[in-house]
């Protein structure tokens, strides 16, 4: 009976074992079934484009299958879509990490890396997921991409080659090896590109603007002018196109339509130094050599070292003798002295061709031009300090001219003041970053000074003063890790070093390290409490960053240690102006108009605050007011162009802007603002070729985010039309 009792517990036991087994299995295979239901649940809300949503349902998968590579992987799609990168790069890897083969995840990585311009990371990625699939025509496009960006021309082209064999209709494919063609100057392969894609995209100006480019390097000027014309009817506004037809025009011995081809592109584009070359030589095969010669002045004035438009000293010495012969009889002839200075200039009889300048700038002739020539003479007659201030009155005149920085950065180096030379090199770049000799001068002048710094350095390792001179140098070649260390070491050797800290708070906010810097400020403050330059730096800084009250405070601790400062009492104007007090910064204002009464930035100031109370008449008072004290004044015209443009008076503000940049062609404010008018009026076509204009006059500009990223929705639709074939997002 005991025997029966244990074997029935025994059996019943086991019954409930296996049947408490089986509940778990069955639990278990619900559960994995679940993880999939909504991870096909996730892909369909994926698919109808509710990206976050999506995003909750694979989280609630991986929850339920935290094994299941894929859910990671969908996860990260949905974090691409909703462009929260960084995330999606996190799922890709966890993916990576559960499944190492995953093709995919490797691909979007890279491509992810290769849109934050992470070019390492995403050649690194690229070439993990072609090493998976090697016929994938999309990591081969990527890679092909990120190759270009560096610059690894070859390799570039192995694989947009790649990608054209795996499918001959990509076409974005073959406008990449079109422009790597373009750039490595082989023309026949470019051309054969191109050629190809102008079938498929007859409209695309620019695709006949390389053809004319290609073929008129390859001396082939008939064909070379049917493709810039072309490229013209397509775009009434390309000045490229109609610069690269007046070209064709004068090599092909057609030398009337050559000159007014080129007063086309003038008109299109004042800046444009080739097209006054063409005219000029133009000119000289009619024989009117003194038009000829103006020509040439302003081709010097816009590029200096241009030295491929003077082949013609014959011609010039001709010209010299009828000059010097009209001059006798016409004595008071500005336009002559001028044309006579530039001549002598061009043979190197620098003190002729000065005495003939400060005659034209005597008679009010060309004034910006003769006082830049007169100070370019006696650079070269090593009368460095001389030159130095005739470039200074160029600059008073023109303060964009960056011809007159780089001469003024080269009198400096001869005077062995190599601060100002590498602020005077560096502003010139900012204004010309083409200027390749500017840059070389730059570069020299650097390294040679770094050297000797560095042997002074060994024989004097804790020098806190040379120390800072080799940061200062780092700071000037951009290298600002270097700079920071270096100039950190004079600091601490030195804990009152002053100029120390402002170029090390300088270094930080060019990093954007704005607290690094305020910080800093406040360090030095600690020492020395009646610093007040460090209240005004910390005060423009603050209000920089929006922090009008604690900007306010540090204007203010600045007034009481630097009485009436006029510009520390604007300072408190703006704050309050910031902070909607109209009345206290309007108190202000009048404030500096007592002491300065013809202040600028305080009747700017007054017309703005009447702006922001709806009182647009009142404002305007204000504007004209400084308008007519200061007529010539480009911000007084820049705020008036803005004025109107809020206004919607289109016309006024374009008037404006375009006195401006008559005047000032390299003005940055007023390149910018040019751009926004033609947007705002609906005119892209001439919107989208300022603001590459723009672009290329400032690739680092202080609008150059805005610029680019206008650009790109301008140029949206037609990327999309060469994209939209390939799934490449």
């Amino acid at each position: 009976m005991i025997l029966f009792l244990i074997l029935t517990s025994v059996l019943v036991i086991t019954i409930l074992v296996l049947f408490i087994v089986k509940r778990i299995h069955n639990a278990k295979e619900k559960k994995i079934y679940s993880s999939y239901e909504l991870n096909s649940q996730g892909l369909d809300l994926l698919n109808k484009g509710s990206y976050d949503e999506a995003k909750r349902y694979f989280e609630s998968a991986i929850e339920l299958n935290p094994l299941e590579a894929t859910f990671y992987y969908n996860c990260g799609i949905s974090e691409v879509n909703a462009h929260n990168y960084p995330e999606a790069i996190k799922m890709f890897k966890k993916a990576l990490y559960l499944k190492p083969d995953m093709f995919e995840a490797y691909l979007n990585i890279g491509v992810i890396y290769y849109g934050r311009n992470k070019l390492e990371n995403a050649r690194v990625n690229l070439e993990a997921a072609l090493e998976l699939e090697p016929k994938s025509e999309k990591a081969h496009f990527f890679l092909g991409k990120v190759f270009k960006k560096q610059e690894k021309y070859r390799s570039a082209v192995h694989h947009f080659q790649k990608c054209v064999e795996l499918n001959p209709k990509n076409l974005a494919a073959q406008m990449y090896l079109g422009e790597i063609f373009l750039q490595t100057e082989n023309y026949d392969l470019a051309e054969e590109k191109y050629k190809l894609l102008k079938e498929y995209y007859p409209e695309d100006y620019e695709i006949f603007e390389n053809l004319g480019f290609i073929t008129f390097n390859k001396k082939d000027f008939s064909n070379s002018l049917e493709y810039y014309k072309r490229a013209f009817e397509i775009n009434k506004y390309s000045h490229n196109a109609v610069l690269g037809m007046a070209k064709c025009y004068y090599n092909l011995g057609d030398y009337q339509k050559a000159f007014d081809t080129a007063e086309k592109v003038i008109d299109m584009q004042p800046s444009e130094c080739e097209a006054y070359s063409i005219a000029g030589k133009s000119l000289f095969e009619f024989g009117k050599h003194e038009e000829a010669l103006d020509y040439f002045a302003k081709a010097t004035s816009l590029s200096i070292k241009d030295e491929n438009i003077y082949n013609l000293n014959s011609l010039l010495m001709n010209k010299l003798e009828e000059i010097e012969s009209r001059l006798r009889k016409d004595n008071l002839n500005p336009h002559l002295y001028y044309s006579g200075g530039f001549i002598y200039f061009h043979l190197g009889k620098y003190n002729l061709a000065r005495d003939y300048f400060d005659k034209s700038f005597q008679f009010n002739h060309n004034i910006i031009k003769s006082l830049f020539n007169i100070g370019y003479c006696y650079l070269k007659e090593d009368n460095t300090e001389k030159a130095i201030e005739y470039l200074q009155k160029v600059l008073e005149h023109d303060p964009n001219n960056a011809e007159a920085y780089h001469l003024l950065g080269s009198a400096y180096y001869k005077l062995s003041d190599i601060d100002n030379a590498i602020l005077s090199y560096k502003k010139s770049l900012s204004l010309n970053p083409d200027n390749k000799y500017c840059l070389n001068d730059l570069n020299v002048t650097i390294d040679t000074t770094l050297i000797k710094l560095n042997n002074q350095l060994a024989e004097k390792p804790k020098d806190p003063h040379l120390l800072f001179e080799i940061g200062k140098m780092y700071y000037f070649k951009n290298d600002l890790i270097s700079a920071i260390d270096k100039i950190s070491q004079a600091i601490n050797r030195q804990k009152n070093f002053l100029e120390a800290y402002k170029l090390l708070g300088e270094i930080y906010i060019s990093r954007k390290e704005f607290f690094l810097a305020l910080d800093l400020y406040q360090k030095y403050l600690e020492i020395d409490p009646n610093e007040k330059s460090f209240f005004k730096l910390s005060a423009d800084l603050y209000y920089e960053l929006g922090k009008y009250k604690y900007a306010y405070e540090a204007y203010r601790r600045y007034i009481e240690l630097e009485e009436n400062a006029i510009d520390g009492i604007i300072g408190i104007a703006k704050c309050q102006l910031a902070l909607k007090n109209y009345q206290k910064a309007t108190e202000e204002y009048k404030k500096v108009l007592q002491i300065d009464p013809d202040n600028i930035d305080a009747l700017i100031g007054l017309g703005n605050i009447e702006q922001e109370l709806g009182k647009s008449d009142e404002a305007l008072k204000y504007y004209e007011t400084c308008y007519k004290k200061n007529p010539d004044d480009w911000k007084i015209k820049l705020r008036l162009s803005e004025f109107y443009l809020s206004d919607g008076n289109y016309k006024k503000a374009l008037d404006f802007t375009q006195e401006i940049l008559q005047i000032y062609p390299d003005n940055e404010e007023a390149s910018y603002l040019i751009g926004i008018i033609y947007n705002r009026m609906g005119e892209l076509a001439i919107a989208l070729d300022k603001f590459l204009e723009y672009i290329k006059k400032f690739p680092y500009g202080k609008y150059t985010g805005r610029v680019n990223e206008i650009i790109r929705k301008i140029k949206q639709e037609k990327e999309l039309q060469i994209i939209s074939r390939y799934d490449y997002r």
